[in-house]
């Protein structure tokens, strides 16, 4: 039904209050928190093509289409250690539209990221 589930590289993130939601809750704009910042290689960040994005409860939120747009190691806080992290250019991806509000087929557990 999405051949590019098998296909292509997917990131799969899933917003938490420590990853992502509060930020969007305080104001700051979705896709803004959406696109990027997430711990990814260089290698692997340019591979992938689309970005799902889970609810905690990890029902589907968002599907877009992705291009690498900024890599660098950054830190998330002044006490921890830079990481590599990636920043995307997205648009919505409208044929997978009906997969929002599905379960996903790939639930990040404790790593609030993961690759399908």
């Amino acid at each position: 039904m999405f051949p590019w589930l098998i296909t292509d590289e997917t990131l799969y993130v899933r917003l938490t209050p420590q990853n992502g939601l509060r930020r969007i809750r305080n104001g700051e704009p979705e896709l803004q928190v959406i696109r990027g910042g997430w711990v990814v290689k260089l290698a692997r960040a340019k591979k992938v093509r689309r970005l799902i994005v889970l609810n905690p409860d990890g029902t589907i939120r968002r599907v877009l289409r992705v291009s690498l747009a900024h890599h660098a190691y950054e830190s998330s806080s002044p006490e921890k250690r830079p990481q590599p992290r990636a920043w995307f250019d997205i648009r919505d991806d409208h044929q997978a539209a009906s997969l929002i509000g599905t379960r996903s087929p790939v639930i990040p557990a404790r790593n609030p990221v993961k690759y399908g």
